[in-house]
């Protein structure tokens, strides 16, 4: 049972007292772990075992990380294969009788894994890559024009709170003229949910109308286009209240609005419409105080005034 790293733990203490004191947790070690895969049946430690073994010593879960990388590529960080996270023995620095052995720390020769998941769920997220840059930090806010920066600042909170998971509500929609800094809100919103992991989906309305119909054109299931909105875990539909919708449009929002609102699922819609364009059972939805809020941006288009910066 005891291996060379044991054995070069052991060597690398500098006093009897401390050798003793490993010797000794060592070896009660020892004990419970050959009773516990006894009392298992195994010989070895399997990943479902080591769960409950970790949790009868009191020690955290092992961080159950999925890399995005191909399942046939080889880890390209063999510290922690790509996994992100390290737990230190005494070849990190940590010895065997500090209360830090064994943890779990951020391995620090890569990052590979987070920058290859946030890459990754960027570009399936549908946020061009010219509005990257559309953060909350990066909003500005209007002088304080009581006309209409007080509606401004609701729906920045609102946005907000609604990315960071924080809100009481989970179906926000803000409507306003063109211009008066929705969009900019909706793609800092998407970029907040994917840094929390969330699978976050943008999608530009009229643009799902179109690929739903050229699905459709060539005889393929335009289903997987709406099951991938009502099931990702944090949508976004810019300019929702299509002008004019036929009923087949009406149907599709309605389905997919629904949809969401019946499983708490995450929803951020704009328009640049008045909300009674919506339709009355998706307005129904998004007025139910319990599950949504809804706001009116007030503020005028500052895209042509050249009042608001960059929007």
């Amino acid at each position: 049972m005891v291996n060379s790293e044991f054995k070069r733990v052991r060597d690398s203490l500098n006093n009897t007292e401390a050798r003793t004191s490993f010797d000794k947790r060592f070896s009660e070690h020892v004990k419970v772990y050959q009773v516990f895969l006894k009392e298992k049946g195994l010989k070895r430690m399997t990943p479902e075992a080591d769960i409950e073994w970790r949790k009868r010593l009191g020690w955290p879960p092992r961080p159950l990380v999925e890399s995005m990388r191909d399942p046939g590529r080889d880890a390209s960080c063999l510290q922690c294969l790509d996994m992100g996270w390290v737990y230190p023995k005494g070849s990190s620095g940590v010895e065997f009788a500090d209360p830090a052995w064994g943890k779990a720390v951020p391995c620090q020769k890569c990052s590979t894994w987070e920058e290859e998941r946030r890459g990754y769920a960027m570009e399936q997220s549908g946020i061009p890559v010219t509005r990257r840059e559309s953060r909350f930090e990066s909003f500005i806010l209007p002088p304080r024009r009581a006309s209409y920066r007080a509606s401004v600042d609701v729906c920045f909170d609102a946005a907000y709170q609604l990315a960071k998971g924080t809100s009481s509500q989970f179906m926000l929609l803000i409507y306003g003229k063109t211009g008066c800094g929705k969009t900019h809100l909706a793609y800092a919103a998407g970029l907040v949910a994917i840094s929390r992991g969330l699978r976050t989906i943008f999608q530009y309305t009229p643009e799902l109308f179109r690929n739903l119909r050229s699905a459709m054109d060539k005889g393929q299931n335009s289903g997987n286009i709406i099951d991938n909105l009502i099931n990702c875990d944090f949508l976004i539909l810019d300019d929702i209240a299509v002008r004019n919708p036929t009923e087949w449009q009406a149907e599709v929002i309605e389905q997919i609005v629904d949809s969401r609102w019946a499983n708490h699922r995450p929803l951020f819609a704009t328009t640049n419409r008045e909300a009674d364009a919506l339709g009355k059972a998706v307005l129904r939805r998004f007025m139910d105080p319990d599950t949504s809020f809804m706001m009116r941006n007030e503020a005028p288009d500052f895209k042509t005034s050249g009042k608001w910066g960059n929007r």
